[in-house]
């Protein structure tokens, strides 16, 4: 998962331009249904935006309804699924996704600023806690799901992009959030409590 390849690179390869900003947009591989819906109803705000293309990968039960919003040249792609994360990782320059831990952990070890929509139905509301670490140390933007119908994602998508130095503080904070050993880590540890000895 760690982003050896150059963004342009991969946009050229995922079939985006090179010269414009990457969204991409994710719910986890089922997609996530509330924000297929608002993009949906809003698509023509991101199909308007000049320098701006949209990877929104919608869940591939999902695809049917949503494919036709994307756009003949490519700048606007709609995916079911996808296969190539890392590639999409490497190409994206803002993400929205959920605030699972596995979605943290990766947007963790790439480095991208992210804007997180927590489940609201996740137990014990574990996302909008995971997603709150992340904002509370600049990590990310956090917009409850009940927002969105209030505008305030594409506001920010717009801030974001026009802020560059923020984009970039924000990857760096990610950054810091990773613990790319903690399998390890806690294998050990397991080893330990047990009295004994990891033979690596």
């Amino acid at each position: 998962m760690n982003q050896t390849i150059a963004s342009d690179v991969a946009k050229q390869h995922l079939g985006f331009p090179a010269d414009r900003s990457l969204l991409f947009v994710m719910g986890g591989s089922q997609g996530a249904e509330p924000i297929n819906r608002h993009l949906a109803k809003n698509i023509r705000w991101y199909h308007s935006r000049e320098r701006l293309s949209l990877l929104w990968q919608c869940g591939e039960g999902n695809l049917e309804p949503y494919i036709d919003y994307g756009t003949t040249d490519g700048r606007v792609q709609v995916r079911g699924f996808i296969y190539e994360m890392g590639m999409a990782y490497s190409a994206s320059d803002i993400i929205v996704a959920r605030a699972g831990a596995l979605t943290l952990s990766e947007l963790a070890i790439v480095g991208k600023p992210a804007i997180l929509i927590p489940l609201p139905t996740a137990a014990a509301n574990h996302q909008y806690y995971n997603a709150m670490d992340f904002a509370n140390n600049g990590a990310a933007e956090v917009i409850e799901q009940d927002e969105l119908a209030s505008g305030v994602l594409e506001q920010t998508i717009q801030r974001l992009l026009e802020e560059d130095d923020t984009r970039t503080t924000m990857a760096e904070k990610a950054i810091a959030h990773a613990r790319p050993q903690a399998t390890e880590k806690i294998v050990e540890s397991i080893y330990a409590l047990a009295g004994y000895e990891l033979d690596v």
